[in-house]
């Protein structure tokens, strides 16, 4: 810093003490060189407020709790002096809001940049045309009458009609497949023989209203498969998909709240237990 700068700030100071003592906060909210002079740049060069108090020949004041007026003040000198809102590292380095909201204890936290700008607006710090305008994010939420589906994932008590013949392909780039028996429903002709097929028919069976859930998230990495909305329990559920479960089931009960899988042999699992397989012969058995 050169030393017409250092004398400036130190003029600055003066100017700025007149109770008798000043804190760093006061002094960016009262100076007129802000948003020129940051608190970056006053501590820079190993300063402290302290030793710029000394220089100035005033009392150095603690470093006090920065209110929301603080900071509404140091946003208006910001905008009187360029005309606009800062950029994300202008408000940082001036103090106006990530440092200060996070660790200096104000009476009030904005949660962002946007309500921080829409509040100094409204007490009429800045001018509302300034306040830049932000679409609305399409938050979902399980809706709270679900759609009418079956009373159980059986479909009990409903009359299901079989899905409309179609010719298959019966070969996937040039290969038989290895099984063949049929499932009786349409977009998945074939039962599953592996855990993705095993995802695509419990799909479906939530589509057509055979099983009252949806799928929030499916999960591409390690950890539990997918996230679940049950709408009969009204609650998300974690979900392991199997294509087939027995006991060398490699998750902790306490990792997830239910199982889906085609087919299984383990009859005291710890968890409850989809099998899709009973789902289809039941359904099935009803149209026959």
């Amino acid at each position: 810093m050169d030393d017409a700068r250092k004398n400036a700030i130190i003029a600055e100071i003066k100017k700025c003490a007149t109770a008798g003592c000043l804190t760093d906060a006061n002094f960016l909210s009262k100076s007129s060189l802000s948003p020129h002079v940051t608190k970056s740049q006053l501590y820079g060069s190993g300063m402290t407020w302290s030793r710029w108090c000394e220089l100035a020949g005033v009392r150095s004041g603690a470093t006090s709790k920065v209110t929301k007026e603080d900071l509404f003040v140091r946003l208006k000198n910001f905008f009187t002096a360029l005309q606009r809102l800062p950029k994300s590292k202008e408000a940082e380095e001036a103090q106006l809001f990530k440092k200060s909201i996070s660790k200096s204890g104000h009476d009030g936290g904005f949660g962002s940049m946007h309500n921080f700008y829409v509040e100094a607006a409204k007490a009429g710090y800045i001018p509302e045309s300034a306040v830049p305008q932000v679409k609305k994010q399409t938050i979902l939420h399980p809706p709270t009458q679900p759609p009418i589906r079956s009373t159980s994932f059986s479909g009990e008590g409903k009359q299901i009609p079989p899905p409309p013949e179609r010719s298959v392909a019966l070969k996937v780039k040039g290969k038989m497949r290895d099984r063949w028996q049929r499932s009786g429903v349409y977009g998945l002709p074939y039962e599953p023989t592996n855990e993705i097929e095993t995802i695509a028919l419990f799909a479906i069976l939530c589509v057509t209203n055979e099983v009252n859930w949806e799928i929030v998230q499916l999960n591409p990495y390690e950890g539990i498969d997918a996230v679940c909305f049950d709408h009969g329990r009204n609650k998300h559920l974690r979900v392991e998909f199997k294509w087939k479960l027995d006991k060398q089931f490699d998750k902790k009960p306490d990792d997830y709240d239910h199982i889906v899988c085609w087919k299984s042999s383990w009859k005291d699992c710890p968890k409850p237990v989809t099998t899709l397989e009973e789902i289809l012969h039941s359904l099935n058995a009803q149209r026959a």
